[in-house]
């Protein structure tokens, strides 16, 4: 019987997307020789033709013996579109593994809508340590293309580390996951002196780590900044049945500013420069493996808590987040993230044959450490806008994109967020703007405050001495969790919150110098482990933990039976 395969593409917001050209390949069938394969040709670049022939026996109980018809898509200005498609129990509907196209069936048309956004995977970058050191020493960095994998995430060594060390999402991760009540005996030693019950997090098997490209797609898209690398951990979901949940929630990751070295001083995004040992490292994409799994495991702390949810970290050219300074970028990047996730199908092998939907975009978490705080507060507020070389429609989500955005805008965790380099006042009005989201919110959101003292100098949770009035207000509403927590040496830790723990506040005190390496109530005898150092630098080992288990974030659905 001919069948006719038309092909229509639009955008993530739903606008027509001119396609460009489609290319066609037919593999057969080897379970089935005896077909006679379909055959095909393409008119005016839209319209495939695919005659399938019933075979001798009649059409296969399963749906097989019929082939796969592979298409890819390409449309100006897009990422290629790639789909497989084939025929079920003939003339029944039939089967594509792409979650970001349809196919509609007809008596004899199969109707193909394929969604093209402006994400893809980056590309691995396959040169050896000898050509990696070459391009380092003589500045030809712009000769890697990629981030070098072995195993799932390189083998490039930390800065600083004598020896390569093999960094990959496998292995388990045995976490301290911080209970609600947070402070216990301040006589203890690193995680003694907290609450903790201990849980285990395994990235590798629990879910996918990608990393991404967004934007333009010329030759100097990167060197201009109009095009940008982030890292992506997605867990599996946990099915209640064989349906994938309707809704994905996000934590974006605001990690410390790149405007500095030794950023600075390599090729965004894959530059390749050599550390003290004489080793070649990439600066940017050392930041993202630090901060997802081998420094602060953010991924097994996620996992710990149990909470479903896909953790973003974008990675700034130099300290210039682009799009990513804006609720309107943040909201067409994670439009296209879901659909992304849906085409690469970062889902259980159990999956059902029709590919699932990209899920809508959930509840969504912003967490900032230090000076990523920065421009991770500017969200909290209406006012942030594209950069004008990356305007609409491309890189935002339409008019109602700010509105849409803190919709869903459930939570925001101030980690340590520091001032440097802000003026006089930058606390107070930090403050303020975090509490005026909050209220803003209708009792929908949720606020989580750590900080220790090298961040807020001698500043305490004090509402008949607040300087803000909106935080004021807030403190008015709760109270010191338990007595301040102060060890042998006089380091302290206090918890506020309210009595729904719409927010919390926890500090530490940190008398960390220039020689001492390890002091204040975060730090002590060792340090929190691992690793040790002072209390800003711990802070999101603890924090993140504690706030993504009082989260509201999606929990994993209990297997069906």
């Amino acid at each position: 019987m001919g069948w006719q395969i038309v092909v229509t593409g639009r955008d993530v917001l739903g606008h027509p997307v001119n396609v460009t050209s489609v290319k066609a390949a037919f593999t057969p069938d080897e379970k089935a020789p005896q077909l006679t394969p379909p055959h095909f040709e393409m008119l005016r670049g839209w319209v495939v033709d695919a005659d399938v022939t019933t075979p001798p026996d009649g059409i296969p109980a399963d749906g097989g013996g019929f082939g796969r018809i592979q298409l890819t898509l390409t449309a100006t200005g897009f990422a290629p579109v790639s789909v497989s498609l084939a025929p079920q129990t003939f003339p029944h509907p039939w089967q594509w593994n792409n979650g970001a196209c349809t196919a509609v069936s007809g008596l004899s048309i199969v109707d193909l809508t394929a969604t093209f956004i402006r994400i893809s995977g980056a590309p691995p970058a396959t040169v050896s340590d000898g050509e990696l050191l070459n391009a380092a020493r003589n500045r030809k960095t712009r000769a890697v293309t990629g981030v070098r994998p072995r195993g799932w995430l390189g083998e490039l060594p930390p800065r600083g580390e004598p020896q390569p060390r093999r960094r990959t999402l496998t292995g388990l991760q045995h976490i301290h996951l911080p209970e609600p009540h947070l402070l216990g005996d301040p006589s203890g030693n690193a995680f003694d002196r907290f609450r903790t019950v201990p849980k285990d997090g395994d990235p590798g098997k629990s879910g996918r780590f990608l990393w991404v490209e967004w934007g333009d797609s010329d030759a100097r898209a990167f060197a201009e900044h109009r095009r940008f690398l982030a890292a992506v951990w997605a867990p599996f979901p946990r099915l209640a049945g064989k349906d994938l949940p309707e809704e994905t929630d996000f934590v974006l990751w605001f990690a410390p500013t790149t405007a500095k070295v030794p950023f600075s001083d390599a090729d965004y995004p894959y530059g390749v420069l050599i550390d003290a040992t004489n080793l070649p490292f990439q600066p940017y994409a050392d930041l993202a493996y630090r901060h997802l799994f081998s420094q602060h495991h953010l991924a097994a702390q996620l996992l710990a808590a149990g909470r479903q949810a896909v953790l973003v970290m974008p990675i700034a050219a130099a300290g210039d987040l682009g799009p990513f300074a804006s609720t309107s970028g943040w909201q067409r990047f994670l439009l296209e993230l879901s659909t992304h996730l849906a085409a690469t199908q970062i889902y259980p092998q159990d999956m059902p044959i029709k590919p699932p939907r990209p899920p809508r975009v959930g509840r969504i978490v912003v967490a900032a450490f230090s000076s990523g705080g920065t421009i991770a507060t500017t969200l909290l507020t209406h006012g942030t806008k594209l950069p004008d070389k990356l305007p609409d429609p491309a890189w935002g989500a339409g008019p109602g994109a700010d509105t849409d955005f803190h919709t869903r805008f459930a939570e925001f965790w101030d980690l340590d967020t520091s001032l440097t380099d802000l003026p006089k006042g930058a606390f107070e009005r930090r403050r303020g703007t975090e509490a005026a989201w909050l209220a803003d919110g209708g009792g929908r959101r949720r606020l989580r405050f750590y900080h220790s003292v090298t961040t807020i100098g001698g500043w305490l949770p004090d509402s008949s001495t607040e300087a803000d009035p909106g935080f004021r207000k807030l403190l008015e509403t709760g109270g010191r969790v338990a007595s301040r927590a102060v060890t042998p040496s006089g380091d302290w830790a206090e918890q506020w919150e309210d009595g729904s723990r719409n927010w919390a506040i926890v500090l530490f005190s940190d008398n960390n110098s220039a020689t001492t390496a390890t002091t204040g109530y975060l730090g002590g005898p060792g340090g929190i482990d691992p690793p040790s150092g002072a209390g800003h630098e711990v802070i999101p080992q603890l924090a993140f933990g504690h706030a993504a288990s009082l989260s509201t974030l999606a929990t994993p659905s209990p297997p069906s039976h």
